[in-house]
C-alpha cells in the first residue's frame, strides 16, 4: 500500500497523466488521494509503469480483468507479473511509447488476458507510462460474426445468376454483384443518378415513380423496364427492391433485376401464334357453319324430295286404280249402247253424258300419271 500512495503522489507531483482516453484527466492541484478515487470509479481499466516497467497503480478494473490482487502486482515489473507477454503487440506498444514519447491506440489480443482490448498508452510521470485498456472481446466478436455474416451475404450475391445490389436507407448503393458489374462493363457510381442513367428514358418515370411509393410507405416494389447493357443495347429486366428491416425502419433495400428480353420476345411470339391459331380456328368454324348449313339445306331438299315421291307413289296407285275403274265403266257403257238399237231420246242423252263424263275422268286420271311420273 505504501508503493501505491508512493506512485499516487508521484502522479500528483508530476501534474497531467496526459489524455487518458475514457478517463478523467488528472492535475496535480487535485486534493491527495482524489486521482485514485476517480480512476476506480471509471468504467476502463487503468494502471501506471514506471520506466523500468514496475507497476505503480492499477484500478479496480485492471485487477478484475487481470485475475490479480493489488498486492500481486503493485511494485513489481510486468514482465514479472506477466512473462508471457513479452512477444505480444502491447508490449511492443509499451516499449515504442518509451522510446518515442508519442502515445498510441490499438486494438488487439492481450496475451495476458487472451482476449481483444482497445489500448490507449501514454507517456507518463517520471518518463513511465499510463495504461488505459478495455475488454472489447464480445464487441470484436460480434464484429467478426456480422463480417462473416456479410461475407456469406455477398458470396450469396455473387454466386446469383442474376444482378444483384445492396441499397442503403439514403439511396446510395453500398453493394453491387459481380452480373451487375459485368453487365455494366465499366465502373458504376453509388448514387441513384448513376442507376437510373442506365435506364431507357421511355421506362424512367415508372421506376421512380413506384420508387417513391415504396420509400415512402416502406414497402418493396417491382417494376418491368429496359435497362442499357455495356454495349449499348436496352434489354426488358425485372426490377425488384425487397426492404430489410431493423429497429428503426429499413436498414436497406435488396435489389435484382432479372433479364426478361427473352421471356417478353417469347411471349410476343406466343401470342402471335396464339391469335393466328385462334383466326386459323375462326377460319375452320365458319367453314364448319357454311357446311352445316349446307347439308341442312340438303336434307331439307332430300325430306322435299321424299315428301314428292310419296304424293307421286299415292298418285300413281290412285290414278291407276281410277283409270281401270274408268276403263270398266267406258267399257260397259259402250257395251250398254251397242245392246241398245234404238234407245229413247232420254237414255241415249244418259249414256252419252256418262261417257262424257267417264272420258273426263280417264282425262284426268292421264294427268295424274303424268304429275306423278
Amino acid at each position: 500500500m505504501e508503493t501505491r500512495a508512493r506512485a499516487r503522489n508521484s502522479a500528483s507531483q508530476e501534474g497531467s497523466l496526459g489524455p487518458i482516453r475514457g478517463a478523467t484527466v488528472l492535475r496535480a492541484t487535485e486534493p491527495q488521494g482524489a486521482p485514485a478515487g476517480v480512476l476506480e470509479a471509471i468504467g476502463d481499466a487503468v494502471y501506471a509503469m514506471d520506466r523500468e516497467q514496475r507497476i505503480l497503480f492499477a484500478n479496480r478494473r485492471a485487477l478484475e480483468l487481470w485475475r490479480k490482487t493489488s498486492a500481486d502486482v503493485i511494485g513489481r515489473r510486468l514482465l514479472d507479473v506477466f512473462p508471457d507477454i513479452a512477444a505480444g503487440e502491447p508490449y511492443r506498444a509499451y516499449r515504442r511509447v518509451l522510446e518515442s514519447g508519442e502515445p498510441e491506440h490499438l486494438e488487439t489480443v492481450a496475451p495476458a488476458l487472451d482476449r481483444w482490448i482497445e489500448l490507449d498508452v501514454h507517456p507518463g510521470p517520471s518518463g513511465g507510462l499510463v495504461v488505459v485498456f478495455r475488454d472489447i472481446h464480445d464487441r470484436k466478436r460480434a464484429e467478426a460474426r456480422l463480417r462473416d455474416s456479410e461475407e456469406r451475404f455477398r458470396s450469396m450475391l455473387e454466386a446469383l445468376p442474376n444482378i444483384a445490389f445492396v441499397i442503403g436507407p439514403d439511396g446510395d448503393a453500398v453493394y453491387y454483384n459481380r452480373q451487375f458489374r459485368d453487365y455494366v462493363g465499366e465502373p458504376l457510381g453509388p448514387g441513384l443518378d448513376d442507376r437510373n442513367a442506365l435506364l431507357h428514358p421511355d421506362d424512367l418515370p415508372q421506376l421512380v415513380e413506384a420508387r417513391r411509393e415504396a420509400v415512402e410507405a416502406g414497402v418493396e416494389y417491382m417494376v418491368e423496364v429496359r435497362m442499357r447493357r455495356h454495349d449499348g443495347a436496352y434489354r426488358w429486366h425485372r426490377i425488384q427492391n425487397r426492404t430489410m428491416h431493423s429497429e428503426g425502419g429499413v436498414a436497406y433495400w435488396l435489389g435484382t433485376a432479372v433479364d426478361i428480353e427473352d421471356m417478353r420476345h417469347a411471349n410476343e411470339l406466343l401470342e402471335q401464334r396464339v391469335a393466328e391459331r385462334t383466326a386459323e380456328l375462326e377460319s375452320a368454324n365458319r367453314r364448319l357453319a357454311s357446311q352445316i348449313e349446307e347439308r341442312e339445306e340438303a336434307e331439307a331438299r332430300l325430306r322435299q324430295a321424299q315428301r314428292t315421291e310419296a304424293i307421286g307413289q299415292l298418285t300413281a296407285g290412285i290414278a291407276h286404280d281410277f283409270n281401270n275403274l274408268l276403263t270398266s265403266i267406258i267399257g260397259n257403257i259402250e257395251l250398254i249402247e251397242g245392246r241398245l238399237q234404238h234407245p229413247d231420246e232420254r237414255i241415249a242423252r244418259l249414256l252419252s253424258g256418262a261417257l262424257a263424263s267417264a272420258n273426263r275422268g280417264a282425262r284426268l286420271t292421264a294427268q295424274l300419271l303424268a304429275f306423278s311420273r
